[in-house]
């Protein structure tokens, strides 16, 4: 058994239309409900109107325009305890989204070298929460510096 620590880190964005498949992906729902390598799910920073993951997705994907979310994956290494692979996975979430409504996954499947394959992946909205509790409709709107409760979310640079 290959005890050594190897690291996989990715980045890459999704549009609208592409982002209903990620998070069926991710979560595996959808098309990917028969697969059995999920071990956890969790999303934050959601604003007050999305009652739930889901529907904070969907309506990303309905009203964004441009980039619709980062993702993110992060290969965890063999010889980590089951404790720090949670911490891991709650620091991984938390780092990445800094304020940001974000759904992080953890999946463990079977390598080829039959070994465990533990990842993150992690969905991340561009769009910042601040103080100001939008609308849905509003908070897709173009942000607007002077005016912040006048526009949207602003758009984090990843």
């Amino acid at each position: 058994m290959d005890t050594t620590a190897h690291f996989h880190f990715g980045l890459n964005n999704f549009g609208p239309s592409a982002l209903r498949d990620r998070v069926d992906y991710i979560t595996r729902t959808g098309a990917y409900q028969d697969r059995d390598d999920l071990v956890a799910v969790e999303s934050g920073n959601l604003p007050a109107w999305a009652l739930s993951a889901k529907m904070f997705w969907d309506a990303v994907e309905q009203r964004e325009t441009g980039n619709a979310a980062d993702s993110f994956i992060l290969a965890v290494p063999r010889n980590l305890s089951p404790e720090a692979v949670t911490r891991l996975r709650e620091r991984f979430g938390q780092t990445l989204a800094q304020g940001r409504p974000y759904t992080l996954a953890e999946h463990c499947d079977v390598a080829r070298d039959y070994e465990e394959s533990r990842h993150f992946h992690a969905l991340v909205s561009p769009r910042t929460l601040d103080s100001v509790n939008r609308s849905e409709a509003l908070f897709f709107a173009r942000y607007r510096p002077k005016h912040p409760r006048a526009g949207g979310g602003e758009h984090a640079r990843t």
